[in-house]
């Protein structure tokens, strides 16, 4: 991928390493979009009708699990987009510095994901942190940080930040990024009023798993035949 001034003149020159980073992201990406169409092309549910009494149940009776390379290339992809902002960052503290970090100084460049102020202010206020001048409180550089953080959105938990350093955490440190197939969205071929989809919550419901209806109907009405996993 080329970094020249035609397609990233709207990047410093100090923050073209990001570049090749983004892009090995973007080729782990479209990985493993191939490899969820294949998954997905091959038909993961198995389906089952059942009848009680006037009812009929269409249930998943299996799925089949997913490729053991899929949660781990997710890590990777996660782990490289964190690395692009702990990378940046480390520039950007350096370039308005004018010199390179000591040893000391370079442990204590991370990107926080605060939920609340008073983390973010204390990250700021932290050892050899507080002692850099782009990083004191009120510094244009410490502002733009602070305004990335989860705390500044209502919905904190879904925050991107916040959700990166999860992931990336537990794929570093206690288990490869967790991946469970779920029932996305059923519809029917044709409706028809006694026709009944099985909403799930997704994806913060309970892990979804068979057997389990995913519609009902009474016996004649049909059954839905567009669905897939997610």
């Amino acid at each position: 991928m080329s970094t020249s001034a035609a397609t990233c003149d709207w990047l410093p020159d100090h923050q073209l390493h990001v570049v090749p980073t983004l892009a090995h992201v973007d080729q782990l990406i479209a990985h493993i979009s191939r490899i969820v169409n294949d998954y997905t092309d091959q038909g993961p549910l198995t389906l089952a009708e059942t009848v009680q009494g006037d009812r009929m149940h269409l249930k998943v009776t299996a799925v089949a699990p997913i490729p053991e390379v899929l949660p781990r290339l997710v890590a990777d992809a996660l782990t490289q987009l964190r690395a692009a902002l702990e990378h940046t960052l480390y520039a950007e503290v350096e370039h308005r510095l004018k010199r390179p970090l000591t040893g000391q100084e370079a442990r204590c460049i991370e990107m926080p994901a605060c939920s609340e102020s008073a983390r973010f202010d204390a990250w700021l206020a932290h050892g050899q942190r507080r002692r850099l001048t782009p990083l004191a409180a009120g510094a244009e550089l410490a502002k733009g940080i602070g305004a990335l953080q989860p705390f500044q959105r209502r919905d904190v938990e879904d925050h991107p930040l916040r959700l990166l350093a999860e992931h990336t955490n537990l794929a570093k440190h206690r288990t490869p990024a967790v991946a469970a197939t779920r029932l996305g969205a059923v519809y029917p071929d044709h409706q028809h009023p006694d026709l009944t989809p099985v909403s799930r919550r997704l994806p913060d419901g309970p892990r979804w798993a068979a057997p389990n209806a995913v519609a009902r109907t009474t016996t004649g009405g049909g059954s839905p035949r567009r669905r897939g996993p997610r």
